[in-house]
C-alpha cells in the first residue's frame, strides 16, 4: 500500500521514474520519455496507463516466487540418470604397462 502511494507520487512528479518502477528498464520506459519530451501530460497518460495495466511493484515482490510442493513418497528412488545420445560412453580406467625390459 505504501509502495503503491510512492509510486503514484514519483509519477505525478516525473512520469519515467513511475514507469521505471513498474517495469524496469525497457522499451515502456523509453516510449515514455519520448512522450515526456514531447509533452508533459502524454508522458502522465502513458505513464498511469503503466500502472493500472501492469501488476503493482508490491504484489510481484518474492511472495509469489515461493510455491508449496509436495515431498515424494515414502521409499520414492530417484530415477539413474540416462546417457544422452551426444555424450561419449564413460572411458574405462586404462591398466597400467608392464615396466619395459632392459638387459645389460
Amino acid at each position: 500500500m505504501i509502495v503503491d502511494c510512492c509510486v503514484i507520487l514519483l509519477t505525478i512528479l516525473f512520469p519515467p521514474v513511475g514507469v521505471f518502477i513498474m517495469c524496469g528498464c525497457g522499451a515502456d520506459l523509453c516510449i515514455n520519455i519520448c512522450l515526456t519530451c514531447l509533452g508533459y501530460f502524454p508522458g502522465h497518460i502513458h505513464a498511469f496507463y503503466i500502472m493500472l495495466t501492469r501488476p503493482s511493484p508490491s504484489s510481484s515482490g518474492r511472495i509469489q516466487q515461493y510455491q508449496y510442493t509436495q515431498l515424494p513418497p515414502q521409499g520414492y528412488q530417484r530415477p539413474p540418470p540416462q546417457q544422452s545420445p551426444y555424450m561419449p560412453p564413460p572411458s574405462q580406467p586404462q591398466q597400467q604397462a608392464p615396466p619395459p625390459y632392459y638387459s645389460k
